[in-house]
């Protein structure tokens, strides 16, 4: 299990845990940096449902909080999560 560093499609950068060989690893970062990170997703996907989270102040620490949980450490500006 190793923490890795990248940086999304959408410009967040952070961190993934994650298991197995190193070259498994390397390219599970690769297809992760072309992606939107999971904050992004999630609050994107929020918004699209009408889901009532999209409508909270903190909802990007809120997504920040749930992907965390998943193994992904994602750094959100401190402007960004604050509303």
């Amino acid at each position: 299990m190793a923490w890795e560093t990248t940086e999304w499609a959408c410009g967040h950068t952070g961190a993934m845990q994650l298991y197995g060989p190193g070259a498994q690893r390397r390219s599970r970062i690769a297809w992760e940096a072309g992606r939107q990170c999971t904050v992004c997703w999630l609050v994107s996907k929020w918004e699209k449902s009408g889901d009532a989270r999209a409508k909270r102040a903190d909802k990007y620490k809120l997504a920040a909080d749930i992907a965390e949980a998943k193994g992904k450490r994602i750094y959100i500006p401190e402007e960004v999560t604050h509303g």
